[in-house]
């Protein structure tokens, strides 16, 4: 995962991170959510 790295605040980390298990959640693949 070559990724250019972006600074965020820890509010959006919080975001992006919840973002992610909800898309877990809803039965997506670990492969969807990551790209």
């Amino acid at each position: 995962m070559k990724q250019a790295r972006k600074r965020r605040k820890p509010e959006q980390i919080v975001k992006a991170i919840a973002e992610g298990e909800a898309m877990l959640a809803a039965g997506k693949s670990l492969a969807e959510v990551n790209f």
